[in-house]
């Protein structure tokens, strides 16, 4: 492949939180490689990753993709935020796969969204730009790669060689172009940390979307130590499932998970200011916070994180729920070897079901009632030795709302 001489801007941009003014970080030396992984309609997420990237001021030099990443990384060489997040906030499913003819075309294809995409995509733009992008896609039926850079693609083909990348067969016919015939370059390689290392990235910005694809493990580990991946600890969605109201949520959601990703914000599947939460014990909490029910799209602090908690849980212990009512009643009926292999019945309950659960039995082995005087009997051991063993997180969660107050007894 040939490889033009790009103008590239020195990284010596101080990068400023957007949440933050003052607050100054280092810049990032050398050229910065942004890698966006296949992922169908979680493509949004990707979004919303580039939207802290921009607000942190952190150039991006070299944009590579595959499928829906590569449309991803079209609009980033041409510095189309606004675009892309317009036509992210409209995308529904009927607008991406021509389902009206599929029993003419024998399968579905990019009918539609290759219209839409004309409108949005400047080729020569992408080719006059300073970012090198990059695509990945296989050719059908022999299953050869093409590791295709933008002077690698034929003049006004651009669109066409983007969508052959985005051909997930078999949900979508293979693309062709000049009668042969293109699959989606996640059957060879999902995330083409490669081309970023071929371009001499110094750093690279690798965006997981955890859909299906080969993944090349010994180009994530020859790249480990220059790279940050970014990867969500929510579903979501369905790949094939296009619905704005999900684009906006997990463009949210990658927005706040890349200020995580670079230090101004904390939290795993939530986010939260700086210095909010003791860490040691925050997946706790989040496992608690996820049971009951917590908006992941809010950036926390500790007093309102333990506020809506208290509020969640004290709504759930009030409610009419047959799995708490089922658990309780049961739970006291089954023996250690009986709680284990009656564990499929078991995984069906709610979490916060069983959280709840949890948290009155560790409470009255810490606080038993008395009558006349007398303690009462204890919950027999071998239940204890059960919920330790089989529900280790759900156990870690009740004793963190239980340190916190959160949870009456």
């Amino acid at each position: 492949m040939s490889e033009s001489k790009l103008k590239v801007k020195p990284g010596n941009r101080k990068i400023r939180s957007p949440k933050d003014p003052d607050r100054i970080t280092e810049p990032i030396p050398g050229r910065t490689a942004l890698v966006l992984s296949g992922g169908g309609s979680r493509g949004a997420y990707q979004v919303g990753v580039w939207r802290a990237l921009r607000e942190l001021d952190i150039p991006i030099h070299i944009a590579v993709g595959t499928s829906i990443g590569a449309m991803n990384a079209a609009a980033v060489a041409q510095d189309a935020y606004k675009d892309a997040e317009a036509l992210w906030n409209q995308l529904e499913t009927d607008m991406v796969f021509d389902y009206a003819h599929v029993v003419e075309n024998r399968g579905v294809k990019f009918t539609t969204i290759k219209d839409i995409l004309r409108q949005n995509l400047d080729e020569e733009k992408i080719r006059d730009s300073e970012v090198a992008f990059g695509i990945v896609t296989v050719k059908f039926p022999s299953m050869e790669p093409l590791y295709l850079w933008k002077e690698d693609i034929p003049k006004d083909e651009m669109l066409d060689y983007i969508l052959a990348s985005s051909s997930c067969f078999p949900a979508v016919t293979p693309y062709e172009i000049h009668d042969e015939k293109f699959l989606d370059g996640a059957f060879y390689d999902y995330m083409p940390i490669s081309m970023a290392l071929e371009k001499g990235a110094d750093r690279i910005i690798a965006v997981n979307l955890q859909a299906a694809g080969k993944v090349r493990e010994e180009d994530l580990a020859e790249a480990k130590d220059r790279t940050t991946l970014i990867q969500c600890h929510w579903d979501l969605g369905s790949f094939l499932i296009f619905d704005t109201d999900n684009a906006r949520h997990i463009m949210r959601l990658g927005y706040l998970d890349t200020l995580k990703s670079f230090g101004i914000l904390e939290g795993y599947r939530y986010a939260f200011g700086k210095d909010q939460m003791d860490l040691r014990t925050l997946r706790n909490g989040e496992y608690a916070a996820f049971a009951f029910g917590l908006d992941p799209e809010i950036i926390y602090t500790k007093d309102v994180f333990l506020r809506q908690l208290r509020e969640a849980v004290a709504e759930y212990m009030h409610s009419e729920d047959s799995d708490l009512d089922e658990l309780r009643k049961g739970f006291k009926k089954l023996s250690f070897l009986q709680i284990e292999k009656s564990m499929e019945k078991v995984r069906r309950f709610s979490r916060r079901a069983v959280i709840t659960y949890i948290a009155d039995f560790l409470q009255q082995q810490e606080h038993p009632s008395t009558q006349d005087g007398q303690k009462t009997k204890e919950p027999p051991a071998p239940i204890r030795k059960a919920l330790e063993k089989i529900f280790e997180r759900d156990v870690a969660a009740a004793e963190w709302l239980i340190h916190n107050n959160l949870i009456a007894r």
